[in-house]
Order: structure tokens, then sequence, then C-alpha cells
């Protein structure tokens, strides 16, 4: 699957988010977000809050790891071609499919928070608070991803 919003994440998670947009058209699924800046996620954020709509995100702007490039959003196509969220979808078989190429899957978060069975995400056990703290020093994205290659041990 050669979707252009893979190239917005960061780098050493690419493969696989390309590998799971594969396996997951196989199913009937694709890629519905990937990288979501700060004026994005604002928005999101006010969705069913400060303007009309379901309240689709519990993550405020810096506080989503969408915005540093390390989520994904999957959905299924209803038969139109339009995005389905229908609980009446295979999300068990799309899960595992992201978990084994490395993803933490939303669909397995423990009650209380949702579960967002859409949602795949590599943190690198580096929390979004964290990544918020290192991005406000710059407001650069490239920085915070050059700190990550540092925190993982691939830059010297």
């Amino acid at each position: 699957m050669n979707d252009p919003r893979i190239d917005q994440l960061y780098l050493p998670i690419r493969s696989a988010a390309t590998e799971l947009l594969d396996e997951a058209a196989k199913i009937g699924a694709f890629m519905f977000s990937g990288y979501r800046s700060l004026p994005d996620q604002k928005e999101t954020y006010a969705q069913g809050r400060t303007v009309p709509g379901p309240i689709v995100t519990d993550a405020r702007p810096g506080f989503s790891y969408h915005n540093y490039g390390l989520a994904l959003d999957l959905v299924f196509e209803h038969a139109a071609g339009d995005p389905s969220w229908s609980y009446s979808h295979d999300w068990n078989t799309l899960g595992a499919i992201g978990k084994s190429l490395g993803f933490e899957w939303g669909g397995d978060w423990p009650d209380p928070y949702i579960h967002d069975y859409p949602h795949f995400q590599m943190t690198f056990d580096i929390s979004v608070q964290r990544l918020y703290i290192v991005y406000a020093r710059t407001w650069k994205l490239t920085d915070v991803w050059s700190w990550l290659d540092i925190k993982r041990g691939v830059v010297a």
C-alpha cells in the first residue's frame, strides 16, 4: 500500500506501517489518519465539546502519539466506500495484525480508557508527556525525532 501519509510518520515505524496497511487491505481496512499537527489535534479534540459531532479523542493537542508521527488509525470500508467504525467489523483480526508488527493496539487498552479499535502506535516506552516536553523546546517535529533516535541508541 503506497499511502503518502506514511512519509509523515517517524521513519523507524514506516516499514511496519506500510506492512500493516498491506495486510489491512486484505480484510477491507485502510488508513484513516496518521500524523496529526497540533492545530489538527485541537480541531479533533473540540469535536463533541465545542463543535458538533461525537467525541473522538480524549487527547488534547500535544498529548497524542499522532502528534509525533508515532500513531495511525485504520478503519474499515463501507460498501459505499465510506469509512466505518462499526463494531461489526473484525477489529480483533486487525489488532492482531498490528500487534504482530510491533504496534500497541488501542483495542487492548484497559478500563477506564476507551477501547480505541482503529488506533495503532509505537511509543518506544516514552510517555507522550515526555515527547511534549521535548517538542516544546523548539516546536519542531524533526527535533523530537532526533531526540527519539538518541534515546533509542540509533545515533551517537
